[in-house]
């Protein structure tokens, strides 16, 4: 099908066609192309914090049991799979609410226990912020599973799961987890609609390969503008294991 019909496929929300506000976007002028897969050179965000932040920007120094928890209504007797559930919105926008339905059919489909861990958001607190917040929940959960719900039976399956950057942050969790020997092991990831690849294009290894970005340069309400956006204001380094996990 020709890209240039899709938009005829759906109308946009009146509310939602405006594109956001064309502010000046942070500069990724200085980020180090050349950085090798996995080595990440990042200043630490923000650059000059102040000596006593809001509480709601204060680094957390271990995860609590205060992340949002769903279980199934009636947990079968012999346990539930586990599954850490990282929700999307670009490390930049949306909450946990938005993708509140999956937190409830999971429990009601497969019987298993839904933990829903919560970061910082860019532009206010950029990359590595988040992955850094969701990697510490993922730690606190798989070292304290058990106080967590007693319907928990790891043995069922420990299942990372996620979309969009959600989904950026499984793949990369998954990674961490294996080179740090986290136990329990990892079972599963379901990663839905996840970004791997490095950002720009520019940074791309096999570019003429990757031709996702120019067919789907007009798509409705998801352009390629509206993406280098959300980039900019995330300002992860372009090639980083980090935040590209397939380099």
């Amino acid at each position: 099908m020709d890209p240039s019909t899709w938009s005829s496929l759906a109308a946009i929300n009146p509310e939602s066609k405006e594109t956001p506000p064309s502010t000046p976007s942070p500069s990724t002028k200085s980020a180090n192309v050349n950085t090798p897969p996995g080595k990440c050179s990042v200043a630490p965000h923000p650059t000059n914090p102040p000596s006593a932040a809001p509480a709601s920007q204060s680094p957390r120094v271990t995860a609590t049991l205060s992340e949002p928890t769903y279980e199934p209504t009636n947990a079968p007797s012999e346990g539930s799979p586990l599954i850490h559930y990282v929700r999307g919105g670009a490390y930049v926008m949306s909450s946990a609410a938005v993708e509140e339905r999956f937190m409830y059919e999971f429990p009601s489909q497969l019987n298993a226990v839904v933990i829903a861990p919560t970061y910082r958001l860019a532009p206010e607190q950029a990359f590595p912020t988040g992955p850094e917040d969701i990697w510490d929940a993922f730690k606190h959960v798989a070292s304290n599973h058990t106080s967590i719900s007693p319907h928990i039976d790891i043995g069922k399956g420990f299942i990372v799961a996620g979309t969009s950057a959600g989904a950026n942050a499984g793949a990369v969790l998954a990674l961490r987890a294996r080179d740090a020997e986290i136990a329990p092991k990892l079972t599963v990831q379901v990663l839905l609609a996840r970004h791997t690849l490095p950002h720009p294009p520019s940074a791309y290894i096999y570019p003429s390969e990757h031709t996702s970005r120019k067919q789907n340069a007009s798509a409705p309400a998801f352009d390629t503008s509206f993406l280098d956006w959300l980039f900019a204001h995330y300002a992860p380094p372009p090639r980083c294991g980090r935040f590209a996990p397939l380099l």
